[in-house]
């Protein structure tokens, strides 16, 4: 993954059982971290959230949405 303005990078690893997508994504850079999280499907749009802990930022909760366009 890659947030802009290109802050944090780095990799997602996960499954999908039906409509779950349960992943961890590593950050890299700016430092390591480290977020395990879950998502649902519905149709073309997924939409989940994670919480991990980061070397710089100690612990870290988020939410995302994504839909295919």
């Amino acid at each position: 993954f890659s947030i802009n303005p290109g802050s944090k990078t780095g990799t997602i690893q996960g499954t999908v059982s039906g409509a779950e997508f349960d992943f961890t994504a590593l950050q890299t850079v700016p430092c390591a971290g480290t977020y395990p999280g879950g998502a649902s499907i519905s149709g073309s749009a997924l939409s989940g959230t994670h919480s991990g802990t980061s070397v710089c930022s100690g612990v870290v909760n988020g939410s995302f949405s994504l839909a295919k366009q």
